[in-house]
């Protein structure tokens, strides 16, 4: 009776971590997010591409933007900011942020100066 019952709590346990992989993904082993700011008004910026090697985001109407990583993707140690909307949020200069520390950043402030 007892190996039954190994055995069905073995079964189990299998079928709910592949039931939950299943309903919510693969997990990410890091992500990087921020916010995208004027560097005078301090107020978010939407419509900016965020670029890390061959992957590309547009930051969010606040000036958010997220990126998640899968296991085995390649890092980012820099990240470029470019305005691609034109005047819809202003018109700002790009900047590329080098340095950027591995794995797991989601605190990133990046501050845009308009174009003069």
């Amino acid at each position: 009776m007892r190996r039954l019952e190994r055995l069905t709590l073995g079964l189990v346990s299998s079928v709910v971590t592949v039931f939950i992989a299943c309903c919510y993904g693969i997990p990410y082993a890091f992500s990087k997010g921020g916010k995208v700011v004027d560097a005078g008004t301090k107020l978010g910026i939407g419509g900016i591409r965020v670029s890390c090697a061959d992957r590309s985001e547009s930051t969010w109407a606040d000036g958010s933007f997220y990126f998640a990583f899968h296991p085995g993707e390649p890092d980012c140690a820099a990240l470029r900011f470019e305005d691609v909307d034109g005047a819809d949020n202003g018109a700002y200069q790009p900047k590329l942020v080098e340095g950027v520390p591995p794995g797991e950043q989601r605190d990133l402030l990046v501050e845009l100066d308009p174009v003069p």
